[in-house]
């Protein structure tokens, strides 16, 4: 689930991560999809 800033702030407090990039070199797919497994 996204959320979104509001006057500066995010809706909730709860911690949150942030995944800047991810690349490979297209020998494993769907590599994004076990990340966000992962992390949720």
């Amino acid at each position: 689930m996204m959320k979104e800033f509001q006057q500066g702030r995010w809706l909730s407090k709860e911690q949150y991560g942030v995944i800047h990039r991810v690349a490979g070199d297209g020998q494993i797919k769907g590599i994004f999809g076990v990340i966000y497994e992962k992390i949720n």
